[in-house]
C-alpha cells in the first residue's frame, strides 16, 4: 500500500484552500500531494522506474559484451572445428543471454545506476 496521499482539485485555488486543512490532520505533510490536474496525479502515481531502466541499460551492453565474447569463443575454436551454422548459433546466442542476464543484475545494482545513495 502506497505511503503517498494524493488529493486531485477542480482548480487551483481549491488546491489552495485544502493544504490548510490537511495540515490541521495527524498525516504527515511530506507524503502529501495536491494538484489540479488529473494528469499530474496520475504521474506521481505511477513513477518511471529507474531501476528498470538501469537495468535496460546493463541488458544492453551486457548483450554487446556477450556477443564479443561468443564471437571470441568461435575465433578461437577455429573454423575447422565449430559445430556447424546450429552450433556457432547456440554458442553467440548463449553468451548474448548470459551477457543480458549479468547485465541487468550489475545494472539495476552497480555501475549503470543513475542515482546512486550513500
Amino acid at each position: 500500500m502506497s505511503k503517498n496521499i494524493f488529493f486531485v482539485t477542480s482548480s487551483q485555488d481549491q488546491a489552495k484552500q485544502v493544504v490548510p486543512q490537511i495540515r490541521q490532520t495527524d498525516v504527515e505533510f511530506r507524503s502529501i500531494c495536491v494538484v489540479d490536474d488529473r494528469s499530474e496525479a496520475e504521474q506521481l502515481v505511477h513513477p518511471e522506474s529507474k531501476e528498470f531502466r538501469n537495468a535496460v541499460n546493463g541488458s544492453i551492453v551486457g548483450l554487446v559484451i556477450g556477443f564479443l565474447y561468443g564471437a571470441a569463443t568461435l575465433s578461437v575454436i577455429g573454423a575447422r572445428f565449430i559445430p556447424g551454422i546450429l552450433g556457432a548459433s547456440l554458442i553467440l546466442g548463449y553468451s548474448g543471454l548470459g551477457g543480458v542476464l549479468f547485465g541487468a543484475i550489475i545494472g539495476s545494482t552497480g555501475i549503470f545506476t543513475s542515482d546512486k545513495k550513500n
